[in-house]
């Protein structure tokens, strides 16, 4: 196909919508990323917004950061058979997922901020 990464990911993607077992090796998969995101995410809004962030709140924010993880498999699989008609724009399941990722912490951490 386009990549070998690309390749692999939709794979995991492929499975991961058939099977649970599928959906647990997606979930190893991305545990990197979702940690690096995670971690990332936190350090820059902490300092740009001077607020210190409690071992409950990281706890929930490493929780929510699979949130949609079962919403973007989904539409990820939908845009699959678009690149396969040669009809879609052809990106990797993680970076996809990145968006996800950092769009609920987003949204987590703003509702601290009006607390």
């Amino acid at each position: 196909m386009l990549n070998k990464n690309l390749d692999k990911e939709i794979d995991l993607v492929i499975v991961a919508l058939r099977s649970k077992e599928g959906r647990e090796e997606m979930v190893n998969y991305l545990k990197p990323l979702v940690s690096f995101v995670i971690n990332k995410y936190i350090e820059d809004f902490s300092k740009k917004r001077s607020v210190k962030l409690t071992e409950d709140d990281k706890k929930i924010i490493d929780e929510r950061g699979w949130k949609y993880l079962d919403f973007a498999l989904k539409k990820y699989g939908e845009k699959i058979e678009r690149m396969k008609d040669s009809k879609g724009k052809s990106f990797n399941f993680s970076s996809y997922f990145t968006w996800f990722i950092k769009q609920d912490i987003h949204e987590y951490l703003l509702s601290l901020k009006d607390k």
